[in-house]
């Protein structure tokens, strides 16, 4: 809506917010909760923002309507994840809002405290208006099948450390790009997912998001959507990093757009008024050339 929101853990650690800009170098904060919560991302859904992150080792999602001035704080250990210390990623469309909230993996993997065989993550759908708490998250806590569909061929089922750190508006579904938490490198099992809706298995129940995997895109790093194309930043970060451009407008034939050397490793990418611009690793933002 024309407007930039960056989810941050506040000033200081003081209160938990976000940043909303609309250009011109001006910012504003906004203040959700009193208290050191670490927000890790933001969304809007069926007239609602939300946010999602912990608070004190406890994944927590906030939400507030349209015209609304408070905001409803939800802590998932009152929701299907009940062992979940951190809600990591929001994944809208259309008809589906759902969260990606990692497993309590404090001490040993796999944790004691759920089955093992639910895997590293929760997938969790949006439900509203069938929950006491007035807003859900609720049931089941979507295991392992959910997640082999959202990210198939992946590591995300398995591994903690293997998150859902980029993702995008794609046409009716989502681009996601899958990182290693620590030094943010993509996933080789499987880095770039397209991912849509669809009828997913008896044990999913109902409607769930479904990916695949593209093939070449193994080091992914970042994907943009601009002009009803897909941008996608492969990167290379040997001894002369390396950073390349790839450009699609149906996900099937692609376009080399930029392929060079770089001062650092390139880790983000984003297109805007025409122009490409990479964040790389030293913090240097450098505007591509035509």
């Amino acid at each position: 809506e024309g407007r930039l929101h960056v989810p941050v853990a506040g000033p200081a650690g003081e209160t938990g917010g976000y940043w909303v800009s609309s250009g011109g170098g001006r910012w504003e904060y906004v203040t959700v909760v009193q208290a050191p919560v670490a927000f890790l991302d933001i969304a809007r859904y069926d007239g609602r923002t939300f946010l999602a992150g912990s608070s004190n080792g406890t994944a927590m999602v906030a939400w507030r309507a349209d015209g609304a001035t408070d905001w409803h704080i939800e802590p998932l250990n009152a929701q299907a994840a009940r062992f979940s210390f951190q809600a990591v990623s929001l994944l809208a469309v259309p008809e589906r809002l759902s969260l990606l909230a990692v497993r309590d993996v404090i001490g040993d993997w796999p944790p004691t405290v759920a089955p093992r065989d639910w895997g590293a993550w929760y997938l969790l759908h949006y439900t509203a208006g069938k929950s006491p708490r007035g807003f859900l998250f609720d049931g089941p806590a979507r295991p392992l099948p959910a997640l082999r569909l959202l990210a198939p061929g992946s590591s995300l089922a398995q591994n903690p450390k293997v998150m859902l750190a980029r993702d995008t508006v794609w046409q009716d579904g989502l681009l996601a790009v899958l990182l290693h938490e620590t030094d943010r490198r993509p996933d080789p099992q499987g880095s770039l997912m397209a991912i849509a809706l669809g009828e997913g298995t008896p044990q999913t129940g109902g409607r769930t998001f479904v990916g695949r995997r593209l093939a070449g895109m193994e080091q992914a790093c970042d994907v943009a959507v601009a002009d009803g194309r897909c941008h996608v930043l492969l990167a290379d970060g040997g001894i002369a990093p390396r950073g390349r451009i790839a450009t699609s407008a149906d996900l099937e034939t692609w376009e080399t757009r930029f392929d060079a050397e770089l001062p650092a490793t390139p880790l983000a990418l984003a297109v805007l008024d025409g122009r490409t611009y990479l964040g790389l690793a030293d913090g240097r933002l450098v505007q591509v050339a035509k």
